[in-house]
């Protein structure tokens, strides 16, 4: 599995606060922590996250409910970045390939985020 570059490792950050951002949570600048409900954070009995302990890019654990969240919306009209993104990930859930799977997770909040 590719390891994050230091480079990478504040675009990987704000990734995944933008993903926890679109699964509810709450960004609280005092604490710099992201803010989840208990069911909603696959770490068992912790409300309060740290943004560093998001792990979205590497752990299906983490991602899938994401991907959930995606699949159970309505299917994106045809040709927008949204449908690309909503059907550019589904190969890639079958080949178990995460890193593709985030790309597409990105690119559709992205698009969602812009039609909302």
């Amino acid at each position: 599995m590719k390891t994050y570059t230091e480079s990478n490792h504040l675009k990987v950050l704000g990734y995944n606060k933008f993903i926890a951002e679109f699964m509810g949570g709450k960004y609280d600048k005092l604490h710099d922590c992201t803010i989840f409900k208990i069911n909603e954070s696959p770490i068992k009995g912790e409300t309060w996250i740290a943004i560093n302990r998001l792990e979205y890019h590497s752990s299906w654990d983490w991602l899938m409910p994401v991907v959930g969240k995606i699949q159970n919306m309505d299917d994106p009209p045809k040709e927008t970045q949204g449908w690309y993104a909503y059907y550019g990930m589904e190969p890639f859930l079958s080949m178990a390939n995460i890193e593709k799977v985030y790309h597409y997770v990105i690119e559709f909040i992205e698009w969602y985020n812009n039609m909302v």
